[in-house]
């Protein structure tokens, strides 16, 4: 009887031993192109007999790369400093949006941007069509769904970014009115296509 290594796995640990196994980095990192992140249809790759994801082993190992893994500095031709932004949401869809509490954030921790439904209509920017509502939330309006963005805040550098993330995490930043129930609207369908 062959038995796949997942079983094997699950045998040992449900048995309370677990296995680890793992080789030792090399003394010195390869360059980003070097790094091969998909490692394709091969032999041992379970994709190549239609079971399991592309990208499993890489994403088990390590060894694949996302979006967060790159910084503007890890680029070439990028400038070295990175900024970082927070999407600040409505937690409440029944009463009107009033505003901005950005009070406890003060010293280092204020954002270097703070970009509101008004700075999109003043710059002209507006969404698509097929997209139903404001992308930011205006003041004076209820929002339209639970969890509508209503600013985007930018930070230079990440300390500052983080430790304001952790001061308004369980902070009432986003001010609301009076109660006005959910916003009624039409109902919604949009399908659009791509072709590649």
């Amino acid at each position: 009887m062959r038995i796949s290594r997942r079983k094997f796995v699950k045998w040992i640990t449900a048995s309370g031993i677990a296995l680890s196994l793992s080789r030792l980095a090399l003394a010195e990192e390869s360059e980003f192109v070097a790094r091969e992140t998909l490692p394709g249809r091969q032999r041992w790759n379970p994709a190549a007999t239609g079971a399991g994801r592309i990208d499993g082993v890489a994403k088990v190992t390590g060894a694949k790369l996302y979006a967060a893994d790159f910084r503007a500095a890890d680029m070439p031709g990028w400038p070295a400093k990175t900024s970082h932004a927070m999407l600040i949401r409505a937690a409440d869809a029944t009463h009107v949006y009033n505003g901005l509490d950005l009070s406890r954030l003060s010293g280092a921790l204020k954002p270097a941007v703070v970009v509101t439904a008004a700075d999109l209509a003043r710059t002209g920017m507006r969404v698509p069509e097929f997209y139903a509502g404001d992308l930011l939330c205006p003041v004076g309006k209820t929002p339209l769904y639970l969890g509508q963005p209503v600013a985007l805040l930018i930070f230079e550098d990440f300390d500052a970014f983080d430790q304001a993330r952790l001061a308004l995490r369980d902070a009432a930043v986003v001010k609301f009115g009076p109660e006005t129930g959910p916003v009624k609207m039409p109902n919604y369908g949009q399908f659009r296509f791509t072709r590649v």
